[in-house]
């Protein structure tokens, strides 16, 4: 997927199974042993001309969704076509939208769908065709990301090949249990994952692309009756994750207030500290009241509001997706609270994970440099003191090399990814505290010492 679209990848979002309020066909299609992405020929003037003017293709699994459409009193309805009728008709696409497109309005309804997949990305297609005389087509659209062949039931391996380039691809699988996510292996695009014996049964599973840093679905399937995580009849979502969390042993998560930017969060929530990993996204095609239904088919959104530190979630409509209405969601964390001796075990740990050969040398005085930033917790008195660290450093390196410094963020994770030495070190020492920032924020602070080898540049 080129970048200009991660955009709009990343508001894709989803439907549940069926609950009170969800509109029903007349008439479900029987469901195909697998989930299968495939190809067949135009036919007919409008699907030549759909195909042949769009990066796309037709999809039989897709033909199966705008039939079902077809059958229905309310023919376009997003609750429908995003996932509920995909997965009955085994499509692991993420359905974008659905028009009817009269045989003399093509040039538009591709003007249209160019506007809602910009960029040379291929697109799925399916059609279904009107009753006689009109000529016209119903469509559904999607991305057509993944080439996947999956069975529904007693699926043990997860492979294909991606379509769209991507920084990494991730698999989200959800069951009874929880989500555990695992990176998944590309090779030329392809990818091959065990699913082991937990996902043969009942349980949900995403894949989903990294660009640049973000990340947003290319593929969802069920298998089996899914996991059942999320109580797509609870009538909120903030009930819904309650429940969940309670099954899974952790804390409440509160929803509260309108979700804001990720770029700009604030120094706590309702008197609670917050770090700055939140999650947002955007659910596409759905009313407020619909949220716990859609995430149901959502595990990477289900596993940011079912993480232990989850504290806080935010909704509110917006004006999103194709049919301009859906619903803005923020994920807010709780500050970490950590002892400086807890944190800076874990932190000495994590090094360790980068560099396993990395040896503890004391090197005395750090803790008393992060006793003086505690009482002026700014950049500027941090940039004051890192000479004061570099002295420590230059007195106790046995090779006269060495990198050293002072490093801050509101996620514990985050610090450790500041330090970022051009060789591998062969011994360290840091100290670590927590102090509230300027901006009134709660902040983890190292100080820290790292050992380089002579011939280090």
């Amino acid at each position: 997927m080129n970048r200009t679209l991660l955009a709009a990848a990343l508001a894709l979002t989803a439907c549940s199974r069926s609950a009170p309020g969800e509109p029903q066909a007349p008439s479900s299609p029987p469901a195909p042993p697998d989930y299968a992405v495939a190809v067949r020929p135009a036919r007919g003037a409008v699907e030549t001309t759909l195909s042949s003017s769009l990066p796309g293709v037709l999809d039989p699994a897709l033909d199966c969704v705008a039939a079902g459409l077809l059958a229905e009193p309310a023919r376009l309805d997003p609750r429908r076509y995003r996932h509920q009728l995909p997965i009955a008709c085994g499509s692991p696409l993420l359905v974008i939208d659905a028009r009817i497109v009269q045989p003399d309005e093509v040039d538009a309804a591709v003007g249209e769908l160019v506007r809602l997949l910009p960029g040379p990305d291929p697109i799925a297609l399916g059609t279904a065709e009107l009753p006689e005389p009109s000529g016209a087509l119903l469509v559904v659209a999607a991305r057509r990301t993944v080439e996947l062949a999956l069975p529904r039931t007693g699926a043990a391996q997860l492979s294909g090949r991606l379509l769209v380039p991507a920084d990494a691809l991730r698999l989200y699988q959800a069951t009874a249990a929880g989500i555990e996510v695992r990176d998944v292996p590309l090779q030329d695009g392809r990818f091959e994952l065990a699913l082991g014996p937990a996902a043969t049964a009942d349980a949900e599973l995403e894949l989903g692309i990294v660009v640049a840093g973000k990340s947003g679905p290319v593929a969802r399937v069920r298998l089996g009756d899914g996991a059942g995580l999320v109580d797509a009849a609870a009538p909120s979502l903030a009930l819904a994750v309650a429940d969940a969390r309670r099954r899974l042993g952790r804390p409440p998560l509160t929803q509260t207030g309108e979700p804001g930017d990720c770029a700009a969060i604030p120094a706590a929530i309702d008197g609670v500290d917050v770090s700055d990993a939140a999650r947002c996204a955007g659910l596409w095609s759905i009313a407020l009241d619909d949220t716990a239904a859609e995430l149901g088919y959502r595990p990477a959104e289900v596993h940011a509001l079912l993480e232990p530190d989850a504290a806080f979630v935010q909704l509110a409509a917006a004006p999103i997706g194709p049919r301009g209405a859906g619903v803005s969601m923020r994920v807010l964390r709780r500050f970490e609270t950590l002892t400086p001796e807890a944190g800076r075990e874990r932190a000495l740990a994590r090094l360790r994970e980068r560099w396993p050969e990395l040896r503890e040398r004391p090197a005395g005085e750090l803790a008393a440099i992060l006793a003086a930033v505690d009482a002026r917790m700014d950049d500027a008195a941090m940039a004051a003191l890192k000479p004061d660290v570099d002295r420590i450093a230059a007195r106790w390196t046995t090779t006269r090399k060495y990198y050293s410094g002072l490093a801050s963020a509101r996620e514990f994770e985050t610090v450790l990814k500041i330090i970022r030495p051009d060789v591998a070190p062969l011994a360290v020492d840091l100290a670590f505290t927590q102090a509230r920032g300027a901006d009134g924020a709660m902040r983890h602070l190292v100080a820290f010492v790292l050992e380089l080898p002579a011939e280090a540049p």
